[in-house]
Formats: C-alpha cells, sequence, structure tokens
C-alpha cells in the first residue's frame, strides 16, 4: 500500500448532502476535508476586498449564479456543449466583471497557476485536504487523475445523492455516473449516514490494496 494518501472526490449534484458526508467521512477517518467552495469563496473575497465571512453569509440560493461563475473561471471559463475548454492566457479572461466588482489583477504574478480545469482540487490538495467535495464538471477530474495517480494516490470518486430532494435550479454539476467508484445513497437521517461512512471507507481500503 502507498504511503501517500489518496484523496475521496465527494460528487454529486448541489444539496444532496456531500457536504455532510465529507464532515462524517473526515470525523471517522481523522483526514482535512474541504470544498472546491472554499478555494472559491477565498479568492472571491481576495480579488473583491469583501470579507469571507460576509461573502458566506449571502444565503446559497442568491450567490449560486456568482459562484458558478467563479468557478467557471477558476476552472478555465465554461466549457462548450462537448465540455471543452480552451486553455486561458491570463486572469482577465472569463472573469465575470457582471456579477463581481474586484481586480483580478491582485492575482497576476503569484504562485498560483492559470485557472485551468485541475485548479480547484489541485489547490486543495496542496494545503493537504484529501477529503474533497464540489468537483461539479467531467473535466475537472479528467485533469486532476494523471498527477495524482503518478504519485500513486489514484482518487476514489463517492457520488451523494437524495432521492428526496428536487435538482437545485442553476446547478451546473454535470458528471456521468461512469466517473462513479462508490454510490452513497442520502435517504436517511444523519446517524444513517455511519454504516454507509464505514462501508465507503473499507471499499477504499480495498481500491488502495488492488
Amino acid at each position: 500500500m502507498d504511503t501517500i494518501t489518496a484523496p475521496y472526490f465527494i460528487i454529486g449534484p448541489a444539496e444532496k448532502g456531500k457536504s455532510t458526508v465529507r464532515r462524517k467521512l473526515c470525523e471517522a477517518t481523522g483526514l482535512k476535508g474541504g470544498s472546491c467552495s472554499d478555494v472559491i469563496y477565498t479568492l472571491w473575497s481576495l480579488v473583491s476586498g469583501t470579507s469571507e465571512g460576509i461573502l458566506r453569509a449571502i444565503p446559497k440560493s442568491e450567490s449560486r449564479p456568482t459562484l458558478v461563475a467563479l468557478g467557471d473561471w477558476l476552472t478555465g471559463g465554461k466549457p462548450d456543449a462537448d465540455g471543452y475548454r480552451d486553455p486561458v492566457q491570463s486572469w482577465r479572461q472569463n472573469f465575470p466583471h457582471d456579477l463581481v466588482v474586484g481586480d483580478h489583477s491582485l492575482l497576476v504574478g503569484s504562485k498560483l497557476p492559470l485557472p485551468n480545469p485541475a485548479f480547484l482540487v489541485q489547490f486543495l490538495w496542496l494545503n493537504g485536504v484529501r477529503v474533497i467535495d464540489g468537483i461539479r464538471r467531467e473535466d475537472e477530474l479528467a485533469c486532476s487523475y494523471p498527477p495524482l495517480e503518478w504519485v500513486g494516490a489514484r482518487p476514489v470518486v463517492v457520488r451523494v445523492d437524495d432521492p428526496r430532494k428536487p435538482n437545485v435550479e442553476g446547478d451546473n454539476f454535470s458528471i456521468r455516473e461512469i466517473w462513479t467508484d462508490f454510490d452513497l445513497v442520502n435517504d436517511g437521517t444523519v446517524e444513517d449516514l455511519d454504516p454507509k461512512i464505514k462501508n465507503l471507507q473499507e471499499y477504499y481500503a480495498f481500491m488502495r490494496t488492488e
């Protein structure tokens, strides 16, 4: 078994329980958890000059269009109909000026890579996060896999769904089932997640010994 801890990628439609699953999994494993939206809030705060606390206090129903637009900016722009994004040439490219009043030039000359599909995952990984939720698009997975596999840290992709809840309008989640390693159905109480988290850990351990 490799000494490098491979990450869990927690994916799925909006408001289906991904963050709850991430927190429960972190409690069970002791691993550091985080969301792609954490990165978006951090950089939104930086470029807008507004505290992250104030931004996070905005109801998700109101902030979602801005979070989606900023997420698209940081991952290389909104994909075309085939899910393809051209490489960007600068931080200015694709910045959502219509939604955010901010100074993206603050990132010019930083040690951060230019926006690209793996940006959010890479930011979290390099900050020690090993349970990651909030990946929205297939190319984010496709571009994150090779460097992680190369160091022996193949991600385990966990799809969370709650059949009791309708899909959220404006949700940009678009990852097909073929990427899923483990389906976790969140159809009970928070306590009902405990045995499912245990099953997930057992699956993860099995995958790491294959």
